[in-house]
Formats: C-alpha cells, structure tokens, sequence
C-alpha cells in the first residue's frame, strides 16, 4: 500500500465519519416504545374500595400543603406545651478555662471545659469542637465563641 493510496483511504474515511455518525444519530439502535399503562383496580368500572374512597376524601376537603406560604406553629417533633408553663431553661453553658496558647506553626488554643470532652482540647483557629470556635488570639488570651455567647478568656497560669 502505497502513501498516496493510505491518505486517500483515510480522507474518505474523515469526510464520512460525520455523515454517519448523523444517520445514527437519527435512527435509534433499538425500537422504542413507550411502556404500556399500568392497570389499577381503581380505575376498573367497580366501586373504590373504602381505604381509596378515604384517600380521594381526603385529597379533595383538606389542604396538605400550606396555601399561605407562612411557617407552621411550631417546629416539626416539637410537643405542645400546656398553656401556663414556662418553656424549658436552655442547657447551661460551659465554663471554659484557657490552658495554653499555641501561635507557631498553627494558631491554636488548649481550653479545658469543653463539653463532651474530659481533658484538655486543642481547638484550631476557626475550627469548631463541641461547638466551641476560636476566633482569634490576644495578649496573654483567646477570644472563643458558641452556644449563643463569646467569651473571652485569660490564661489560667503563664508558662514559667
């Protein structure tokens, strides 16, 4: 096979390319078909049954969706509190005691207190733990925030 017959090959095999990727473009592989309807006893020339005739009651006299675009009441799971009582206290907040600072290669804080933890923690700049986060270091102190409060704390005893 000489050069001159390969380029002729390969040129007519370039410019068809498109010409048949186009036609089967347009003529699908496999016959489509759309799937037949599905048959329900509900649809049958019989009575609804009682539980359907219940669901279509339903569907026609109430009203599933909010029509005022207004948020409910109160929160989903939430329980009714009987009129007169006072709503729960919120958890107490932790007191949190700053321990040791860390300001090379990371900036970083060691704070005791920490709910859930028993020990000291290492609390990162902007890393949250427990939902505790620190904000930023001062002089000698940490500026943390969480549960509604920040706090600003002072070393409990400098590094001697």
């Amino acid at each position: 096979m000489t050069v001159l017959t390969l380029r002729l090959f390969l040129g007519i095999a370039a410019a068809g390319a498109p010409i048949v990727g186009w036609r089967l473009s347009r003529m699908p592989v496999v016959a489509v078909a759309p799937p037949p309807a599905p048959h329900s006893e509900a649809s049958s020339d019989g009575p609804a049954s009682g539980r359907d005739r219940d669901l279509m009651r339903y569907a026609r006299h109430a009203t599933p969706f909010r029509i005022g675009h207004a948020a409910p009441q109160r929160r989903f799971g939430e329980v009714p509190q009987p009129a007169g009582s006072p709503p729960p206290s919120p958890p107490p907040k932790p007191s949190l005691v700053l321990t040791g600072l860390v300001t090379s290669p990371d900036t970083a804080v060691v704070v005791e207190g920490v709910p859930g933890h028993d020990g000291p923690v290492v609390i990162r700049l902007g890393v949250s733990v427990a939902g505790v986060r620190l904000h930023r270091l001062t002089a000698g102190g940490a500026v943390l925030s969480g549960f509604d409060t920040t706090w600003t704390l002072m070393l409990r005893e400098p590094w001697k």
